[in-house]
């Protein structure tokens, strides 16, 4: 990271984004293809789910860190001095989920495919 003379390390970043991204179409398709849900809702849910699921490993990981690694705090987490660092991650799995629904959703409506 010292080419982009970046103060921290985005790898955490990038790999929360991903797992947005990677994620939400494949939920989109069980929700309309096995599941059969209205279109809205097999869009609306991969959203809060990958949401959901961002959260709740942020909460894990912090009561990890309160609990069995009290000496080393910020350092087990990985904030690198960011206190935004567990709202930051979430975002950008939201983001990610949201790109991913959008450019589907807007290639199956291009190409006229449920």
């Amino acid at each position: 990271m010292e080419i982009f003379n970046f103060k921290r390390n985005h790898y955490d970043r990038i790999v929360h984004f991903s797992f947005g991204f990677l994620l939400a179409y494949p939920m989109r398709e069980m929700f309309l293809n096995w599941l059969r849900f209205p279109v809205w809702v097999a869009w609306v849910l991969p959203l809060e789910i990958t949401l959901s699921i961002s959260a709740f490993y942020e909460l894990i990981e912090w009561a990890v860190a309160d609990v069995f690694f009290q000496a080393q705090g910020d350092a087990y987490l990985g904030t690198q001095g960011d206190v935004w660092d567990a709202q930051k991650d979430i975002f950008l799995a939201t983001i990610g989920a949201v790109l991913a629904t959008s450019v589907v959703s807007s290639i199956k409506k291009l190409f006229d495919v449920r």
